[in-house]
């Protein structure tokens, strides 16, 4: 028996520029909504896509049509850390318990990280000469307003709302600092605890940081959170987030660090079948940055690292490894459990996630379609990432 996801209950993700409204990243969204349909502010807890998804999770205790993502990997998928009732009495699941809310804008981008895709990045698109993925202003408009109406009236009861918001690169969107100060207002006039977080590539001009670092002075009750999105470190970071300046991503990420008035400040490592190998020396120098500038007790309140796993492209999954790089999450779980850190079994349980994956596709049609894309991203890149990453003769060296 598989308890009901709490995303379906809690979350909402809305995708402007893809016209998409789900519940995690995860899920795929059924039908588009219309204009008319995400204009009503019940529309954001009573739509019929959302509603059957929700009763099939009550009546049969399995993953509903959509949840493909971690049904498919299930038990090894993130479902399980997402559940946040998980061993817990399970709440009226007829009541909306909406609190977590997250916006993504447009794809504008500054990046052709090599597993994006030109829908989310408009650096992307560029580069393959396909159509960027423009907002439909008139759909945006008519999904903000509504989704204003829903907060307004549905999350005044919530101890607290928690606001993501994503691109693209968040940072490079113009109104994306109206909309946070918006929110603000409305929770400001409750004086309802309001949590922004904020994930950011971080290769970003120096006064795009100073402008959020004001923001977040003129708004002292608001907890703001940013989270710095990487994948390793030096020139294996820049070669898997094509575009990546990592000298400048750690400037700026040692600058926020030191500002106080940016509340918390976390690292997003995306694990991959290219960072895996690296995670202890990652680890190494995050740890040493954050003892820089943070109070090392205050995890999770000024600081925090949490874990990305990337499933999609097949080809830098996790699975595709060779069994004996388990030694390296291996090795990443004992630095963990050195560390003196009270919460730290969730990263651990991540970590041991990863590790009960890999090694678990590399039937030949799956490393000769691997293979291919790694070709064809050498070609679009101009790089050899068989010289920058040496587990790809591991991976391929039956192929």
């Amino acid at each position: 028996m598989i308890t009901p996801c709490s995303r379906l209950w809690t979350d909402i993700n809305l995708n402007i520029h893809r016209k998409e409204v789900v519940n995690c990243c995860k899920r795929q969204q059924l039908e588009t909504p219309t204009i008319e349909e995400i204009s009503d502010p019940k529309f954001w807890t009573d739509r019929k896509e959302l509603t059957e998804a929700k009763q099939y999770w009550i009546k049969n205790n399995n993953f509903p049509k959509g949840c493909e993502a971690c049904s498919s990997n299930h038990p090894n998928s993130q479902y399980n850390t997402w559940n946040n009732w998980l061993n817990k009495s399970t709440p009226n699941l007829k009541n909306d318990l909406s609190y977590r809310i997250e916006i993504a804008l447009s794809s504008k981008c500054n990046q052709t990280c090599i597993y994006c895709i030109p829908e989310v990045s408009s650096l992307w698109a560029k580069k393959l000469g396909v159509p960027i993925l423009e907002p439909d202003a008139e759909w945006q408009e008519a999904a903000l307003t509504s989704l204003y109406k829903h907060i307004e009236n549905n999350t005044g009861d919530k101890e607290s709302v928690i606001y993501t918001f994503l691109g693209g690169e968040t940072f490079l969107i113009d109104e994306f600092l109206d909309i946070v100060e918006y929110l603000a207002n409305i929770h400001n006039t409750r004086k309802q605890r309001c949590v922004m977080q904020f994930i950011s590539n971080l290769n970003l001009g120096p006064s795009v940081v100073q402008k959020f670092i004001d923001i977040c002075k003129k708004y002292p009750y608001v907890v703001h959170s940013l989270n710095a999105s990487i994948d390793n470190i030096g020139i294996r970071a820049e070669a898997i987030r094509e575009g990546l300046d990592f000298a400048r991503f750690e400037h700026n990420l040692d600058w926020l660090m030191s500002e106080p008035a940016v509340t918390r400040v976390g690292l997003l490592p995306t694990m991959s079948a290219l960072s895996i190998t690296d995670h202890v020396q990652f680890l190494d120098w995050a740890t040493r940055l954050v003892q820089k500038h943070r109070d090392w007790n205050a995890f999770g309140k000024t600081w925090g690292l949490s874990i990305n796993t990337l499933t999609e492209p097949k080809a830098m999954h996790p699975a595709i490894l060779p069994e004996q790089y388990t030694s390296y999450i291996d090795d990443a779980v004992e630095y963990v459990m050195k560390l003196k850190l009270k919460q730290k079994h969730l990263y651990v349980q991540h970590l041991h996630d990863i590790r009960s994956q890999i090694g678990t596709r590399r039937d030949k049609e799956y490393l000769d379609k691997a293979y291919s894309w790694y070709k064809k991203q050498e070609q679009l890149h101009n790089k050899n990432y068989w010289k920058i990453f040496p587990e790809l003769e591991d991976i391929f060296n039956e192929n």
